[in-house]
């Protein structure tokens, strides 16, 4: 394989490199909101794409209605009416967060403090619990000293679960309120919705054990009560978040749970110690469900297995704007960078600075071609869902290229045309900081997903109990050279 071009690996990337908040403290809303505009309508690489004379009426009569209420708005209300203005581009890249900041604990509890709460009895759970009367997903579960929740059948939606606080840090969380849900599908899976710090609606890949929950970026989470009579397993997601399984002689399954940049060793390792065993079977199965994204260097360990012919990259563009210039010069001075990728990020910042206020090809589609093709495996099936988003999305894209790939599932969630994050962005209120996405692809070799995700080549819903088994024999039906 012929190495892969500096400039494609930078741009690829989804990871955040945190920076300090800023000294300025400001947290009056209609600062803040104004701020946010402006930068949003300056180094938003989509803006013009989502503002168009379609919707500028709409964008502008929302930015009227937030201005008037912003007014009015103190800490409780300021977050959640600069997270609405957000909204209107439904772009995954493109957040708002909150994060400590001394001084202004009192602020953040305002924030949060009246969201709704739900009233348990836990002294009656934990009796019924006692005498055996529960589940095993119910009983009261912790992580760490800090957060303690009830997990209890929620009396109105049958076959889901509820996740009560008990104890949190009483500044983003208070007991009552909602912290996680678990909804039951056929075959014994879940889909789990966590609320993040901010109470934002997440669904990250949750392994469910008898006694622990492991959910990834989010911790682990013991059972507490009832006591289990199995022993406690509290290893972390790393352990389980890429795995290799035989099924048959002819099949096997490779699973990569997150692409996120601490798993890359991992999953080229996994795939390494396995090779000999892939390139002498006639199916493999690459199960993606759930993975929300990551780093493109974690894929490209796949790429002598999906491919067939030469991989295609579109164009990338960069917004020019003094926002988005500011933020690859801090990028470029980060010490993880090699001197070969501070070179290429200061040639990002050279086009930009060339023609301010444009949108600037800082990188021309490029293909990738390996000097072979694997003979095995000859079929691969790889499963996707909605959980599938960002750089998960690329690899598919990259799979739309091989002729051996069957993509099995559900659409992906749709968040990948609009990237280069690079570093969060401070708010003039020090307790809240950003996202937005400076770069966008040039859509030539694939064509819009925001919003639409990629679909597969062959559906498959919850009436299908166990997706790999259908895979495995849906490639054994077909007939190959």
């Amino acid at each position: 394989m012929r190495s892969l071009p500096c400039k494609l690996f930078l741009l690829l990337a989804f990871t955040v490199h945190y920076t300090r908040p800023a000294t300025a403290q400001n947290c009056n809303c209609v600062t803040n909101l104004s701020f946010l505009e402006k930068s949003v309508e300056e180094d938003y690489a989509g803006f013009n794409d989502k503002v168009n004379s379609a919707t500028i009426d709409r964008y502008n009569r929302l930015k009227d209605s937030l201005h008037e209420e912003a007014t009015l708005a103190g800490s409780s209300s300021c977050y959640k009416l600069l997270k609405r203005y957000l909204a209107f581009f439904r772009e995954p890249h493109l957040n708002l967060f909150v994060r400590n900041a001394n001084g202004y604990l009192d602020s953040l509890r305002d924030v949060f403090k009246d969201e709704p709460r739900i009233p348990i009895q836990l002294s009656e759970l934990k009796e019924r619990w006692v005498q055996g009367k529960g589940d095993p997903l119910e009983g009261i579960w912790r992580q760490g000293s800090s957060y303690e929740i009830a997990m209890l059948k929620d009396p109105a939606i049958p076959g889901d679960y509820l996740g009560i606080v008990l104890k949190a840090d009483s500044i983003c969380w208070f007991p009552g309120q909602l912290k996680m849900r678990f909804s039951t599908h056929p075959g014994g899976k879940y889909t789990v919705t966590f609320y993040g710090r901010d109470h934002t609606p997440l669904t990250p890949t949750t392994i469910v054990r008898s006694n622990s929950l492991v959910i990834d970026g989010y911790g682990t989470w013991l059972k507490t009560f009832p006591v289990s009579k199995e022993p406690v397993n509290p290893d972390g997601f790393g352990s389980e978040v890429v795995s290799f399984k035989v099924l048959s002689k002819d099949a096997c399954v490779l699973t990569i749970k997150s692409f996120d940049q601490e798993y890359v060793k991992t999953t080229d390792s996994i795939i390494k110690a396995n090779l000999s065993i892939i390139e002498r079977t006639r199916n493999l199965i690459i199960d993606l469900r759930e993975n929300g994204g990551g780093v493109s260097d974690c894929f490209f360990s796949l790429f002598p297995l999906i491919y067939t012919g030469p991989i295609p990259y579109d164009e990338v563009y960069l917004r020019s704007s003094p926002g988005n210039i500011a933020i690859y010069e801090k990028w470029k001075n980060n010490p993880l960078l090699s001197n070969a990728k501070s070179k290429a990020v200061q040639e990002f910042i050279d086009s930009m600075k060339a023609e301010p206020g444009k949108m600037v090809r800082v990188r021309k589609g490029i293909t990738i071609t390996l000097d072979s093709i694997l003979e095995f495996p000859r079929k691969i099936g790889v499963l996707v869902d909605y959980g599938c988003a960002s750089a998960t999305e690329g690899f598919l894209i990259n799979c739309h290229y091989s002729k051996k790939v069957t993509i099995f599932g559900s659409h992906t969630h749709g968040g990948y045309d609009y990237s280069e994050v690079v570093d969060t962005r401070s708010m003039p209120c020090p307790y809240m900081y950003y996202l937005c996405p400076a770069g966008k692809r040039g859509l030539k070799v694939y064509p819009p997903i925001d919003n639409i995700g990629i679909q597969p080549d062959v559906p498959l819903d919850e009436t299908i109990p166990d997706w790999v088994a259908y895979a495995v024999k849906y490639l054994g039906r077909e007939k190959t050279n």
